[in-house]
């Protein structure tokens, strides 16, 4: 049983404040963090309330892995200016993504296939409040070729910055999961038109590279031989030079 599970056996007041104070602990020792903890405690309480059932860290993150970050995340990344000045970020912090991309690839070719280690993806995070670009240097295999915006990461050990681009390896990251609905929509929907688009340029590039090439008229100028106001003119074929 996880060290931080709570049964919910006839507790008193006393005993329940006791147990959301311990599991709210547990959840920011892995990096969460929460600009409203009542709200959170509420959530620790509505768990604790039910019958026959063992709350645990784990259930109170499985629920807030499904939560928008913009709704409940307090601020834990730095501005855009200092983050600039930033050497490295220490974890344990836990982030959701707002974008992902394969940069090494345009964004025009087809989402399906994999570049496999050649692959640089790009993701921008967040805390709900400010964001930060990551780049993984090298390839970190344990995160998907299209990650889903909401998905939440957790940042671990010390994550070093560059002119405030954050570095990714498989040391400093580990993907949590997690599905925001509203984000997940927005997503499919964008993915949808963006096949679209590949397919119509696909085939009018298609269709252009098989026609032939617009006609053009050939005109042929004769330069005309003689003597006179003619001499040295250039007429038109099929013309004389009076």
């Amino acid at each position: 049983m996880d060290a931080t599970a709570i049964s919910p056996a006839a507790p008193s007041s006393s005993s329940s404040s006791s147990s959301e104070d311990l599991l709210l602990r547990a959840l920011i020792d892995r990096g969460w963090h929460f600009k409203d903890t009542d709200r959170i405690r509420g959530l620790i309480k509505d768990q604790l309330s039910l019958p026959n059932s063992v709350c645990t860290v784990n259930s109170v993150e499985s629920e807030l892995l499904n939560m928008d970050l913009r709704s409940i995340g307090g601020k834990c990344l730095p501005e855009p200016s200092v983050l600039r000045k930033t050497s490295h970020l220490q974890g344990p912090m836990v982030l959701q993504v707002c974008s992902s991309r394969d940069i090494s690839r345009s964004c025009l070719d087809g989402a399906s296939g994999s570049s496999g280690n050649r692959r640089l993806l790009r993701l921008e995070l967040t805390d709900g409040h400010s964001r930060i670009t990551v780049v993984e240097y090298p390839h970190v295999p344990s995160i998907p070729e299209d990650v889903i915006p909401g998905t939440k990461v957790q940042l671990r050990n010390k994550a070093y910055i560059r002119s405030g681009i954050l570095c990714l390896n498989e040391k400093v990251i580990a993907i949590l999961g997690g599905v925001v609905q509203s984000l997940y929509e927005e997503w499919k929907l964008k993915r949808k038109y963006l096949d679209v688009s590949r397919h119509t340029l696909g085939l009018s590039q298609e269709n252009a590279s098989s026609c032939p090439p617009p006609f053009e008229k050939l005109e042929i100028r004769a330069r005309v031989q003689g003597t006179g106001a003619s001499k040295g003119k250039y007429c038109p074929s099929g013309t004389t030079g009076a």
